[in-house]
């Protein structure tokens, strides 16, 4: 019987647990909470709004959130495997559990709601906000596994609206609802693209692992799989870049700008709004250029000594410095364009504008990373790095 109304009901089934274990500590908080409300008569009425519904209020964040990462097979390496060996296609639904919102889900947040009547504060819109969030935080890093970029951005600019509004449950609510809609569609597409390319992140390293390069170079490395240096450093420059699109990288920015004066909007006074952009605005300014100029000199070092410039009367190397260039046009827009608009917009939304232009230099101005490896006037730093020991002779 148990077995029939795990495979009928699957998600009401592995909520069950869950939703005894938090029955079980909320309802110890509270008997807590009324022992100390009369011992010397004293209110906390507050304190149990907070202690009781933030337990509650935690419990949908949990279980928002494990619903997407407990089901999408973008999460789990070996399901998604096993989903393209059997073969599984869209037109079936998944074997184990929906993706999606079902009804099961309403009554594990409506079993929530109905532990929170026994609060003073009514706390019920505020229970759905957070597994709505959750669920959708995760989703959203689901298009971004999936390659769904697209919805990805659109599930980050709805929440950003959401939590932006926060102060107004209703209109958070509604928001959420229709942000649910769009990263319901998104999910349509991404498991009709299935199989998916596994995401990788941005190769930056100065060398190249031969495993990254096509079939047809592998004949040209002994069994160990590695070409040795500075050979692997000149492959890794050679294959096709792993980096951050132009698209993707304006997107980010502009959402990571919307989500700084968003957080910084939560401040319920004007003047301290400010200081967290202002932070993080120092922080990039400076970081920014640094690591980009990082990323680019690792493993390549200056042709010339500052003495060598010097008796050689070559203090600029064009196609070494240029490198300096872009970390540098960074940190003086961001400043001009804080002295520029700060007379006609406040600080707390002319901060995100300069910390946005900052990132958007840094990653957009010339030359790419490709191009300075290859065609800059440096030389290639001589070092033995952990897997090119085998091609060192001692002695």
């Amino acid at each position: 019987m148990s077995r029939r109304l795990s495979r009928r009901f699957p998600v009401l089934a592995g909520s069950v647990p869950w939703l005894l274990f938090v029955s079980v500590l909320y309802l110890f908080a509270e008997v807590v909470m009324i022992q100390l409300e009369g011992l010397g008569g004293i209110g906390l009425g507050d304190a149990r709004t907070r202690i009781g519904g933030g337990i509650l209020v935690i419990s949908c964040l949990i279980h928002g959130s494990s619903r997407v990462i407990s089901a999408h097979p973008a999460f789990d390496d070996g399901y998604r495997g096993w989903l393209m060996g059997v073969p599984w296609t869209n037109r079936k639904r998944l074997p184990f559990l929906p993706v999606e919102m079902v009804w099961e889900d309403v009554v594990v947040v409506g079993w929530f709601i109905l532990l929170a009547k026994t609060l003073p504060v009514s706390i019920a819109p505020w229970l759905v906000v957070a597994w709505l969030t959750a669920n959708l935080v995760m989703l959203g890093w689901s298009f971004f596994l999936t390659r769904t970029t697209g919805f990805c951005y659109l599930t980050a600019l709805g929440l950003g609206f959401a939590i932006h509004s926060i102060r107004q449950q209703y209109v958070s609510l509604a928001i959420l609802a229709a942000t649910y809609v769009v990263a319901y569609e998104g999910l349509k597409r991404a498991l009709d693209a299935f199989p998916w390319e596994p995401r990788k992140l941005p190769n930056l390293s100065t060398n190249v692992q031969i495993t990254d390069l096509s079939s047809d170079v592998h004949g040209l490395v002994g069994s160990s799989g590695h070409a040795g240096w500075p050979y692997e450093r000149m492959l890794g420059q050679v294959i096709d870049p792993r980096g951050i699109s132009r698209p993707d990288a304006i997107l980010i920015t502009l959402l990571a700008m919307f989500w700084l004066y968003v957080l910084s909007s939560l401040l319920p006074n004007h003047l301290d709004r400010a200081v967290p952009a202002a932070f993080v605005f120092m922080i990039v300014s400076w970081a920014a250029p640094l690591i980009r100029l990082g990323i680019y000199t690792s493993g390549y070092e200056n042709p010339l000594s500052p003495l060598g410039r010097i008796a050689t009367f070559r203090l600029v190397i064009p196609r070494h410095d240029v490198v300096c260039l872009t970390p540098l046009c960074a940190g003086l827009a961001g400043v001009l364009v804080l002295l520029a608009f700060r007379r006609f917009a406040p600080l707390e939304i002319v901060l995100p504008i300069a910390t946005a232009v900052v990132v958007l230099v840094t990653l957009l101005g010339p030359p790419s990373l490709r191009r300075w490896r290859l065609t800059g006037g440096h030389r290639l730093a001589i070092g033995v790095q952990k897997n090119n020991r085998d091609f060192v002779e001692a002695g």
